[in-house]
């Protein structure tokens, strides 16, 4: 087992990492958040759940909605603040507030994720993954967007700190705050528990196997509080809903079940056909190798070869490979079932596995210089042997991914955002709007009038119409939505033009049009 008298205490030398790594993230958040064309089309969905809560009762919010209620009931307490200095109508107030609540996030990340790698291998792999963890595409970008992530990894990251804590030191209090925070996390996204489920089970095999050395009697006072907190924190959405979550695609995954004790049978089954579940297994290795910036992977292999002593050592590793087992499997079976999964949804994994990747990178130079002697090139294997070559390794990997990292967010979608204002000022609430990429939609104000009486607020003399919002001209279809050809559709009644922006969209042109219908 990994030492059990405790990790060494914080040094002067850990806090100025930390305060290196608070200045670094800093920046990437700042920046992105000062280059936002619009926010996820996903960010508008849990805007609409916030607002929600201001003006319903939160059970029947949460009862209607399809997400879970962590990242928008944070989003609510953030806006009231965020108003102080932000004076903007509610569509740009909303979507910074998001925007903000997710920088916040992503930006305390670096101390569960600096500390978790501490525990698992040094204070230097904790910097170096909580940093490439920020510079990553796949990772940086969901952290500064409109989107649950930031959120999420937070309380999920400072559940598995303290559950490698606590199976080191066999602290009744590192469980209680694990299942707490695990809880926290699936109360934010239903993959949470898994880190939960992932330390139980790691704490049965090493009582099976004898490498924790804590009595059975404390093991049982562990494991209950660890359940218990995880229950207690977790259940609102159970009580609440009557399901494990609100999400169709996880109830989909999970077989509907409407109990706990029904979920497992369900979860556990290979369903599907062979065609899909090998093309499910496609899908996921893809969305995989894309959320490691493509390369990434072979060094996280091979930091894990490299380091293999360390998982036969103790419980402390097997929690992290239990719950990257756990998500691989449910990447599988969402790829499978659903047809689509996202790099966005593998991110649990590069979560645990950007510690290994750091772990290979710092070992590359070394195990490079020994095949370069045998090579007999030996000066390019000298400065392999440097002290410094990893830590120029290291520096160089996450330059690298810094330019996809800090390309504007979403800046292909601005045109919808200016058909939204356009629609503001020259629709009234009267009319419809069929925006089947919803950010026109959004920023027409539209989303806040949902389920309000606006009947006085409309002149009677007003015959209503409807607006249509398409891209057209652009390279780049959105063959995921429904509601496109539904659009163009209406587009073939009689109609006139009324709004046309021109622009591109990255190195592609494209042109967002607005028809009015019913003229």
């Amino acid at each position: 087992m990994d030492d059990v008298t405790g990790s060494p205490p914080l040094s002067k030398r850990d806090w100025s990492a930390i305060a290196l790594l608070v200045v670094l993230s800093g920046l990437i958040h700042v920046w992105l958040l000062a280059h936002t064309e619009v926010p996820a089309r996903d960010c508008i969905g849990f805007v609409r759940y916030a607002w929600r809560l201001e003006h319903h009762p939160w059970p029947e919010v949460m009862r209607t909605s399809e997400v879970h209620p962590g990242y928008p009931v944070a989003i609510h307490l953030a806006k009231p603040l965020v108003a102080w200095f932000y004076h903007e109508k509610d569509p740009l107030l909303m979507e910074r507030s998001a925007q903000l609540v997710s920088s916040v996030f992503g930006l305390l990340l670096i101390l569960p994720m600096y500390f978790l790698g501490r525990e698992l291998f040094s204070g230097r792999i904790g910097f170096w993954g909580a940093l490439l963890f920020q510079c990553l595409p796949a990772a940086g970008r969901a952290l500064s967007d409109g989107l649950s992530e930031a959120t999420f990894f937070f309380f999920f990251a400072m559940a598995a700190w303290q559950a490698v804590r606590g199976l080191r030191t066999g602290q009744i209090g590192a469980f209680a705050l694990c299942g707490s925070f695990g809880a926290l996390a699936y109360l934010t996204r239903p993959e949470g528990l898994l880190i939960v489920l992932a330390t139980v089970l790691a704490m049965a095999l090493g009582f099976a196997v004898r490498l924790w050395p804590q009595p059975w009697k404390r093991g049982l006072a562990c494991t209950s509080v660890l359940v218990g907190c995880a229950i207690v924190v977790g259940c609102p959405i159970y009580f609440v809903t009557g399901k494990f979550s609100p999400k169709p695609a996880v109830n989909d995954v999970v077989g509907a079940a409407h109990s706990p004790l029904r979920t497992v049978g369900p979860l556990l089954a290979v369903t599907g056909t062979e065609k899909s579940n090998r093309q499910g297994m496609v899908l996921a290795l893809t969305e995989s190798m894309r959320a490691f910036n493509y390369a990434g992977w072979v060094p996280m292999l091979l930091g894990v070869w490299w380091n293999r002593g360390r998982i036969a050592r103790g419980p402390g590793h097997w929690v992290t490979l239990a719950a990257a087992g756990g998500i691989c499997y449910l990447m599988w079976r969402v790829a499978s079932i659903e047809g689509y999964l996202s790099d966005r949804h593998t991110l649990v994994l590069v979560f645990f596995g950007i510690f290994w990747m750091v772990a290979g990178l710092e070992l590359l130079p070394g195990k490079l210089s020994a095949l370069l002697v045998w090579f007999r090139w030996n000066r390019m294997a000298t400065w392999c042997k440097a002290a410094h070559a990893p830590i120029v390794l290291l520096a160089l990997s996450a330059a690298l991914c810094l330019p996809r990292t800090l390309q504007r967010l979403h800046y292909n979608r601005g045109g919808f955002r200016e058909a939204g204002i356009w629609l503001a000022e020259h629709s009234t609430y009267a009319d419809e709007i069929l925006d089947p990429y919803c950010w026109s939609h959004y920023y027409a104000g539209r989303v806040f009038i949902e389920g309000q009486d606006t009947s006085g607020e409309i002149d009677e003399a007003h015959v209503p119409v409807t607006y249509v919002v398409l891209e057209e001209e652009a390279k780049s279809p959105h063959p995921n939505l429904p509601e496109v050809t539904k659009a163009k559709e209406k587009v073939q009644q009689p109609h006139a033009e009324v709004y046309r922006w021109k622009g591109y969209r990255g190195k592609d042109y494209a042109e967002v049009a607005v028809y009015r219908i019913g003229d």
